[in-house]
C-alpha cells in the first residue's frame, strides 16, 4: 500500500473540504450542490485517514488493501475524482493576501464570474459525486470484508 498516495487524497479531500465550507459559510443561499460536495469529501476524508492508519498498522497481508493503491485502482481514482472537483470549484478569494475590508471591482467582477459559471459546473461536479459514492461505496465494502 503506497501511503504517498494516501496522503495525497487526505491532504485533497482536505483542500477541496475548505473551498466548501468556505462557499457554504460565504453564499447566502449555499447550492445544494456544494453541501454534497462537503459530505462526500468529509466521508472520503474519514476513510483514508482510517485507510492510512490500518495501513500502517497491518495485522497480516490483505491483497485487497494493497490492490486498492495500485495503478487504476481506486485510490487512484478517488484522487482523480477530487482533483477534478477541486479545479470545478472557483480559489480562495482570500488567498491572494488581500486584507482590504473593501473588495476590488476585480475581485466582485470575480466573484460574480464564478457564481454565473457554477450552473454550467454543477452537473459536472453532480457526475463527479455520482463516481465518488461508487468509490466510497466500494471501500467500504473492502473495510467490511477486512473485518470479517
Amino acid at each position: 500500500m503506497d501511503p504517498g498516495t494516501i496522503l495525497a487524497v487526505i491532504q485533497l479531500s482536505a483542500k477541496v473540504l475548505e473551498l466548501a465550507k468556505f462557499y457554504i459559510e460565504t453564499a447566502r443561499e449555499a447550492s445544494s450542490d456544494l453541501r454534497s460536495i462537503l459530505v462526500k469529501t468529509s466521508t472520503v476524508n474519514a476513510i483514508f485517514t482510517s485507510l492510512d492508519f490500518l495501513s500502517s498498522h497491518p495485522t497480516g497481508s490483505s491483497s485487497q488493501l494493497t490492490q486498492l493503491s495500485e495503478p487504476g485502482g481506486i485510490v487512484h481514482r478517488c484522487r482523480e475524482i477530487l482533483c477534478e472537483l477541486e479545479s470545478l470549484l472557483p480559489a480562495d478569494p482570500d488567498q491572494g493576501g488581500s486584507q482590504d475590508a473593501k473588495k476590488t471591482i476585480k475581485d466582485r467582477a470575480r466573484r460574480c464570474r464564478d457564481a454565473l459559471a457554477w450552473p454550467l459546473k454543477a452537473s459536472r461536479a453532480e457526475k463527479l459525486l455520482n463516481d465518488l459514492d461508487g468509490c466510497i461505496n466500494k471501500l467500504l465494502l473492502v473495510f467490511a470484508a477486512e473485518s470479517s
